[in-house]
């Protein structure tokens, strides 16, 4: 093998690889990353649709302990998060199974696996 093609190698499918595994790792990592469990008061959940396609749509909860995202999740077996969103009651307690971070230039929230009613001295 000549020089030229050890550089070839190192500078184009080295990286190549490694940027095709680092999507396809991402989705693993984000899920099993971090998982917390919030008692926090809802303050008003929401529907946001980006790009100006009805299509393109989640569900945004803001609480007094952040603001959640409520998404379908093949990773986390969720595809309820239509039926969780139409649970949700403005001032209501709920305890809120979430995982995920919070990152900004993404649009990324903490997503919510299950809500349940929890007392207001939770």
């Amino acid at each position: 093998m000549t020089n030229t093609w050890k550089l070839v190698i190192i500078l184009f499918f080295l990286p190549l690889f490694i940027a095709l595994f680092s999507i396809a790792y991402w989705p693993i990592a984000y899920f099993y990353s971090k998982r917390d469990v919030h008692f926090c008061t809802v303050k008003l959940p929401e529907r946001v649709c980006s790009g100006g396609k009805i299509t393109n749509c989640k569900y945004l909860v803001f609480t007094d302990k952040g603001v959640f995202e409520n998404t379908d999740s093949l990773l986390g077996w969720k595809f309820n998060s239509s039926d969780i969103h139409a649970f949700i009651k403005d001032k209501a307690c709920y305890k809120a199974n979430v995982y995920g971070w919070r990152i900004p230039f993404l649009s990324k929230y903490p997503n919510i696996l299950t809500l349940d009613a929890a007392d207001e001295g939770s």
